[in-house]
Formats: structure tokens, sequence, C-alpha cells
């Protein structure tokens, strides 16, 4: 199968690294008083950062689960996967409808100097770079044939999983850019 809408792993692990450079550019352009400030409503940028490198520390090690045991569990993609747009575009829906995926809710964070904000920010950058490394340990037609659990999606490719782990930290970031005022722009 050929991707020409830019969803093989080449063109995801760019991907990957056109968002590492969007996440951290933008969150480090906040004062710590801005970083560690938590609204009326929802999480700190601290917060969500925090939150992120979390949920992309469990993909990470979802990649790594042997092939032979998802597939006995949740059976083989008959079906090709969806494109990069096709998630964005159900993700957001789903999210819009409540959805949510429970358990990555990060603890408060208390500005603690400017160090736990690089702590934050490096933490990100590590985990963002193993995500992308992790498509090294894959073929093009196992991302499609290997069926995955989302918690609110159901059962979606390996392909179309880590294109969700590439839209969340969009996702958060965007609502963090509209609770602070600040612009952000990634692949649109």
């Amino acid at each position: 199968m050929e991707y020409s809408s830019g969803d093989d792993k080449i063109e995801l692990i760019k991907k990957v690294e056109h968002l590492k450079k969007k996440i951290f550019s933008f969150y480090s352009e906040f004062s710590e008083d801005a970083f560690f400030q938590v609204p009326t409503k929802g999480w700190s940028p601290a917060e969500n950062l925090n939150h992120l490198s979390k949920v992309t520390n469990s993909l990470t090690m979802s990649f790594f689960i042997p092939k032979f045991f998802t597939s006995l569990i949740f059976g083989k993609s008959k079906v090709e996967s969806r494109s990069f747009q096709e998630m964005s575009r159900l993700y957001l829906a789903l999210l819009k409808e409540g959805k949510d995926s429970g358990p990555f809710a990060p603890r408060r964070e208390k500005p603690i100097g400017s160090k736990r904000q690089m702590d934050l920010l490096s933490a990100w950058n590590i985990s963002i770079e193993k995500y992308g490394e992790v498509l090294n340990h894959w073929q093009e037609q196992d991302l499609d044939s290997n069926l995955v659990f989302h918690p609110f999606m159901g059962k979606i490719t390996s392909r179309e999983m880590f294109m969700v782990g590439l839209l969340h930290p969009i996702h958060h970031t965007k609502i963090v850019s509209e609770r602070t005022g600040r612009s952000v722009q990634f692949f649109d």
C-alpha cells in the first residue's frame, strides 16, 4: 500500500519532529508565573505539558506489546487505516461529545523555580522523541493490519493509534492557546 496523504512512517516521523518543536516552543514562551498559573477551569500550561508527556510515554510503551498478543485479543484489520485528516475529524468529534480517556489527570504543578519548567519541557522532548523512534520497530503493513484498543475510539489500527498520539498534544495545546490568548499553528 502507498500513502500519498502523508501518513507513511517517514511522514509520521516528520510530523513528530514538527510537533516536538512546536510544542516545546509554545510552552517555553510562558513566563514562570504564567506557566504554573491554574485557570478557573482546566489545567495550567505546566499540568497540560506534564499530562502530554505521561500519555506519550504510555503510548510509546503500548507499541512494544507483541503484535501476536494484540492480534489474539483484537484480531486483524480488514480495512485500510484512515488518513491523518480523517482521524483528526473523528478524534475531535468524539471529544466534543464528551469522550474522555480518564486516568491520566496530572497532579497540581507548583512553581518551584524555572528548573521545574525546564524539567517539564525536557520530559516532553524525551517522550516525543521516543514516540517517534517506536516506528523504527514496525513495518508499514503491520501498522495497518495490527488492531489495538483506544479508550473511546474502540478498535483502531496501530497507524491510527500513532496518529491519535500526535492529535492528543495538538488538542491540549490548542486549548491552552485559547485560554491564554497565545497563538499556535500545527499542520493546518
